[in-house]
């Protein structure tokens, strides 16, 4: 047997950017890899350096995945559905009479699994320490399987949306605005970063009047801005938070006027890459540009 494999588990068991080789229990591994000046096993030392590497990947990968807006919500409603259609005594025994107490008490291992005390302590730091990395590897699983299934459902639920069809959705979503009673006067800090107008339109945000949010019918989250500073003039700006493409519709700092719109509109549209699509929807006779700085950024 090779020292690497003699030292396997001290290696895995080794955590980055922690102090486990100050333990008594990796005592072997530390001198190997030559620390406190003791001679160095430039194989051992390779394997150590790599295993940290991997470790520090992994981790940074989990801490890059973007989750996709609603992700959450939609897996803890269908775990709850599923709770909701699980036979009494599915889950392992102890688990499965803490939550559904009529299953019926715990038998056997479980039992004594359930009664060990919660200040119970491991035989030794080296298998706490593997016990912590088992259940790394197995949140990594689990990660990973949230990333497969958040890319499926990206991926299937993203759409291309045409210029025909957001000056339909744009004159309908100008009509309910106009309908619409309860709009609100001030408006909250959070609303303001997650929907900015800053950047784009003249004024600042101080050239909205009202807002309201509301839901498109593709389900997206957004606002409108109610523009509207006197009899004769209105406008409104909304900004949608959407994962869909709009083809034709142009990036930020263009403003491409859409066609199709009736009823006395002028309606521009441009979608950023942080994934917020702004129409303005202007009624009479002033252009777009009046509401809006000469270059909106993205």
């Amino acid at each position: 047997m090779s020292r690497i494999e003699q030292l396997r588990e001290q290696i895995d068991a080794c955590r980055t950017g922690g102090d486990d080789l100050l333990s008594p229990d990796l005592a072997e591994l530390a001198q190997s890899i030559g620390e406190g000046g003791s001679p160095a096993d430039p194989a051992v030392g390779s394997e150590f350096d790599r295993s940290q590497r991997f470790d520090r990947a992994v981790v940074s990968a989990l801490q890059d995945v973007a989750v996709p807006a609603g992700m959450l919500e939609r897996l803890l409603a269908k775990t709850a559905a599923a709770a909701d259609r699980r036979p009494a005594g599915i889950l392992a025994p102890a688990v499965d009479a803490a939550v559904n107490p009529s299953a019926g008490a715990p038998t056997g291992d479980a039992a004594t699994v359930a009664a060990t005390p919660a200040t119970a302590t491991p035989a030794s730091a080296t298998s706490a320490m593997l016990s912590r990395r088992r259940m790394l590897a197995s949140a990594v699983a689990v990660a990973a399987g949230i990333v497969a299934v958040a890319f499926v459902l990206r991926s299937g639920s993203q759409q291309k949306i045409g210029l025909s069809q957001l000056a339909d959705d744009a004159q309908r979503w100008n009509s309910e605005a106009k309908s619409h009673p309860a709009w609100n006067q001030n408006r909250p800090d959070d609303v303001s970063k997650i929907f900015p107008v800053v950047p784009v339109l003249r004024g600042g945000s101080g050239a909205v009047v009202q807002w309201r949010t509301f839901r498109t019918a593709r389900g997206e989250t957004a606002i409108a801005y109610d523009l509207s500073s006197g009899p004769g003039d209105r406008a409104v700006l909304f900004v949608v938070k959407t994962p869909h493409r709009y083809i034709g519709v142009a990036s930020a700092p263009s403003l491409v006027p859409l066609p199709g719109t009736t009823g006395g509109l002028s309606v521009g549209a441009w979608q950023t890459s942080t994934g917020l699509l702004y129409v303005l929807v202007v009624e009479g006779r002033r252009p777009l540009s009046d509401y809006l700085r000469a270059a909106p950024l993205t």
